[in-house]
């Protein structure tokens, strides 16, 4: 540890960091110092209920503290934001939006496969990950991105350097010139500027459009505020959708059981919806007649494959919380207290790859969340499957991103 630093391993090697500090602890918590702030790491059961569901410890705040030092915000400020930007996504999953969407999505799907040509095969971790962001962007985020290929490219490249130049010595020392924090400017910078010229382009022509933008259009925000809402969409709907359905790919080129029991639950579904014209045509064609409400709820098989990926390839090292209480909170039965302003870490791994709590946490085994295992509700008490996020602050765009995963596979 270096003074100045703090422990530096809870942004380079937390689970490192985590499995060293809570080997010889009574609860398992801990605590620690990050830069100049107080850290406290919470495991235990309470700790875990503590951490997603106590009003005081804010969301935001927890993160913009580390990564955002210079922005940081009013309390009220935060609770209009989050305001905002929960109504926005709640009128874009409507089941009415969501429809709208599908045949976008379908579409684009099928031109992405078809360009696959007759051998089929892709570099999944690379041409998803564009489809994903192709569909986010098209269908819900920002129609004039999604719909012109070399604005589409251009935008993908900017959010990447924006998201994926954020180092710990960035973190620690916010006021220190580096490269990895001029791309990060610079990919900020180029989505503002995207943004921006879409944002005159609308109110100069006065023609609106169904995505997610437009209400902070009409809201009168700022284009730095709704840039910055921009980016946390496509945070929610691109960068997990497009890390986990690769996985999906994967895992089920090498189980051909499960292989076997997606597909045949896919060729039935497009069975049933198809029209009269389509009964013998390709299950591609079939499935473009699939209803909104189908695709959601008649593919448990798949819905499983989803879950155990998320659980086993896409869980964040971290989550963090902020305690804005004005106090120390007090956590129920472990004698012990989370002091004010202090950073609030939970790392997920410490339930999703607890042994005690899922059999063989390292295969990837979907059956494990059949009616008859349900290893996430077990004694081990709430949020023992922490997936797009638990208790107070779970993903409102969880119908969206499950839907989309979906669709692609």
């Amino acid at each position: 540890m270096l003074p100045q630093l703090g422990h530096i391993e809870a942004l380079t090697a937390p689970w490192k960091l985590f499995q060293r500090s809570t080997n010889s602890l009574r609860t398992g918590n801990f605590s620690f110092t990050l830069g100049s702030h107080r850290a406290i790491s919470l495991s235990s059961s309470a700790g875990r209920d503590t951490f997603f569901t106590h009003p005081k410890l804010a969301f935001g705040q927890g993160y913009d503290v580390l990564f955002s030092p210079h922005e940081s915000r009013p309390v009220t400020q935060y609770a209009q934001d989050e305001h905002d930007f929960l109504s926005t996504i709640k009128s874009m999953t409507t089941t009415e939006r969501l429809s709208d969407g599908l045949q976008i999505m379908m579409s684009d799907i099928n031109t992405t496969f078809n360009e696959l040509g007759p051998a089929g095969t892709t570099r999944p971790f690379d041409s998803l990950y564009e489809l994903v962001f192709q569909l986010t962007t098209c269908a819900f985020a920002c129609r004039e991105i999604g719909a012109d290929p070399v604005v589409r490219k251009k935008a993908l490249k900017h959010l990447k350097d924006f998201i994926n130049n954020e180092t710990p010595t960035a973190v620690l020392l916010p006021n220190l010139p580096s490269l990895p924090k001029a791309r990060k400017a610079l990919g900020a910078l180029g989505l503002h500027s995207t943004m921006r010229r879409i944002i005159t382009e609308r109110k100069k022509s006065g023609r609106a459009k169904k995505d997610c933008i437009q209400p902070f259009i009409e809201m009168g925000k700022p284009d730095v505020q709704i840039t910055t809402h921009l980016v946390s969409i496509l945070d929610a709907g691109v960068i997990s959708t497009g890390a986990i359905a690769p996985w999906i790919l994967c895992q089920l080129g090498i189980d051909p059981d499960w292989m076997a029991k997606v597909r045949a639950e896919i060729a039935q579904l497009g069975a049933k919806y198809a029209t009269n014209d389509d009964r013998e045509a390709s299950l591609a064609k079939q499935l473009l007649s699939v209803p909104l409400k189908a695709w959601e709820t008649e593919l448990p098989l798949m819905d499983l494959c989803v879950k155990e990926t998320i659980r086993l390839h896409f869980q964040l090292p971290m989550m963090l919380r902020r305690n804005i209480s004005g106090e120390d909170i007090e956590i129920p039965g472990d004698k012990e207290v989370i002091p004010k302003d202090a950073i609030v870490f939970f790392y997920p791994p410490a339930i999703m790859e607890d042994a005690t709590v899922y059999s063989n946490p390292g295969v990837w085994d979907p059956s494990r969340f059949l009616v008859t295992r349900s290893e996430d509700k077990n004694k081990f008490g709430p949020h023992t499957f922490i997936g797009w996020g638990s208790g107070r602050h779970p993903c409102r765009g969880m119908r969206a991103r499950d839907f989309t995963a979906s669709l692609k596979l």
